[in-house]
């Protein structure tokens, strides 16, 4: 019984003011501990949320941007950005505005690529931009299917460059019809005059008019301006044709040999 109370005021002697605080540190730490851990675990429970929803968002959102790369709209041809101006005339000599579409739709041959295409750029071979370089909507064409980019390439400086060349070439006075016909009739006008100087040939050398058409075949190759060899159903390169130039040839020149004759002071008194 002594030694009991004995070693439990040794125990009491040992539980000094120090020995009880450094055990309510101890108690507080493990009390902390929990905590913390807990905070860590919540802390990465969000983090693998986070993860996860935008693992699930990604795949959506290279769906949709595949998608908009792939798909063309017509529509996009009725939109403003879309037309260039330019000019005409009509057959009077007035002259006219209208606006041409210069977008279209490429479609590449080897793997089926849609892509867009700029018919002005082409047309006026602006191939290079202002950096130098490739201006891929009069080359291979552009990858990007978006409204918003061909508003963009309508305000690039070689497709107004484009734009302006297109409104000087067809701004222009263009010939009217009856320059036009006159040109035409003209053009008729020597190669008729060639078949009768190849007649004319024929005679001045003592040929005969079967030599005309493979004369005039000749003359064809070596680039002399003739009439077909056929022309409403009449053919002007055979020896008939040859000898019909002959005598209305004969006949103008008797005609004015006549009126020369006339004017003559000594011969004129005997006509």
């Amino acid at each position: 019984m002594k030694n009991t109370e004995e070693t439990s005021s040794s125990i009491t002697k040992h539980s000094s003011p120090s020995s009880t605080s450094t055990y309510e540190e101890l108690h507080e730490v493990i009390e902390i501990e929990p905590q913390e851990h807990e905070r860590v675990l919540n802390t990465n429970s969000i983090i693998n949320r986070l993860s996860v929803s935008r693992k699930s968002n990604r795949p959506s959102q290279e769906k949709k941007r595949s998608t908009h790369r792939k798909k063309y709209l017509s529509s996009w041809e009725n939109d403003a950005a879309s037309f260039y101006l330019s000019y005409y005339y009509d057959s009077l000599g007035k002259r006219h505005s209208k606006s041409i579409c210069w977008l279209y739709k490429k479609i590449d041959k080897n793997n089926g690529t849609i892509t867009l295409g700029c018919r002005l750029c082409e047309q006026h071979d602006m191939t290079k931009n202002k950096n130098g370089k490739d201006n891929t909507w009069a080359t291979k064409g552009f990858n990007v299917l978006a409204l918003d980019k061909i508003k963009e390439h309508r305000l690039n400086e070689k497709h107004k460059e484009a734009e302006r060349l297109e409104v000087e070439r067809t701004s222009k006075s263009q010939p009217d019809w009856i320059s036009t016909r006159t040109n035409v009739l003209s053009q008729q006008q020597e190669s008729i005059q060639n078949l009768m100087y190849s007649c004319i040939h024929l005679c001045q050398n003592d040929q005969s008019l079967n030599s005309f058409s493979p004369l005039c075949d000749l003359l064809e190759k070596v680039g002399v301006k003739l009439l077909p060899a056929e022309v409403s159903g009449v053919n002007y390169r055979n020896d008939n044709a040859a000898l019909t130039f002959i005598q209305h040839i004969a006949s103008v020149l008797h005609i004015d040999l006549v009126n020369k004759l006339k004017n003559s002071p000594t011969l004129g008194e005997y006509f």
